[in-house]
C-alpha cells in the first residue's frame, strides 16, 4: 500500500540505509515465488474494503516491477 502512495519509498529506504539491494533481491525472490491463488484467498479472508481489494490483488506484480527497476 505504501508504494502505491509514495513512489520514492524504496529509494528513500535505500538512501537512508534502512535496506540494501540484497534485501530487495531477497524480497523480490519471495514475491516471484508467491502462490497467487493462496494470496488472493488470503485477501478475501481479511475482507478489506473494496478500494483495497484491487490494490491488494495487483500488489505483488506492482512491487516486483518497482524493485526490478531499482536493482538493475
Amino acid at each position: 500500500m505504501a508504494i502505491s502512495k509514495d513512489d520514492s519509498i524504496i529509494d528513500n529506504l535505500l538512501r537512508d540505509e534502512r535496506i540494501n539491494k540484497e534485501d530487495l533481491k531477497i524480497f523480490l525472490n519471495a514475491l516471484e515465488n508467491i502462490n497467487m491463488q493462496k494470496y488472493k484467498i488470503d485477501i478475501d479472508l481479511v475482507e478489506p474494503i473494496a478500494q483495497y481489494i484491487s490494490i491488494g490483488n495487483k500488489a505483488p506484480q506492482f512491487i516486483i516491477e518497482h524493485i526490478k527497476s531499482r536493482i538493475k
